[in-house]
């Protein structure tokens, strides 16, 4: 079936270029060369003009689409993990976790998932503030960091921004949450 639409639109496509030459060398003929020289250089560049402007339009509603889906995974991941650590203090968080959890699955990137998957069998089988846990939420903000391609991934109930670099999954050992340095 594909073949049949790519073939009809091949002989529509043919046609079409056909009248056009028949069209042009008919409007030319009566003109003298220069000004045809002059006409076909001003449609030609047009045409590459309107192209031009097409692809950039093209090419930025593809940008911002890109961009609001990376944001919306973003402020998921933001309320996920900062309902995870409430939960890993002991408050009751369900209800809300629950969409924010669905929403993870549906748009959230495989490593997250998988990340997200590991720590919540830690927080089941261990306290909420054992090394385990602590390995496991940091190695869920490093895949969150991969995924976002941000520097700065931090709940919002952080203190803030750390002078401490962002661990990736290279260094995943060292602690992704640093103390703040408090300026008076």
């Amino acid at each position: 079936m594909f073949i049949a639409f790519l073939a009809l639109g091949l002989v529509v496509l043919a046609g079409g270029l056909r009248f056009l030459v028949e069209m042009v060398r008919l409007g030319s003929a009566s003109m003298d060369p220069q000004t045809a020289i002059i006409v076909g250089t001003a449609t030609l560049t047009v045409l590459f003009s309107a192209w031009l402007v097409s692809s950039a339009i093209k090419s930025t509603s593809r940008n911002t689409t890109t961009s609001e889906s990376c944001q919306a995974r973003t402020e998921t991941y933001i309320r996920l993990l900062d309902c995870t650590l409430r939960r890993a203090q002991g408050q009751d968080v369900e209800t809300q976790l629950a969409p924010l959890e669905a929403a993870l699955f549906v748009r959230g990137a495989a490593s997250v998932v998988q990340e997200y998957q590991r720590l919540n069998d830690s927080l089941a089988s261990s306290p909420g503030d054992s090394p385990v846990v602590e390995q496991h939420l940091q190695s869920l903000v490093a895949a969150m960091r991969e995924d976002t391609g941000r520097e700065m991934l931090l709940p919002a109930s952080s203190t803030g921004p750390t002078d401490a670099p962002a661990a990736t999954p290279k260094n995943r050992g060292k602690p992704i949450f640093q103390p703040v340095r408090k300026t008076a």
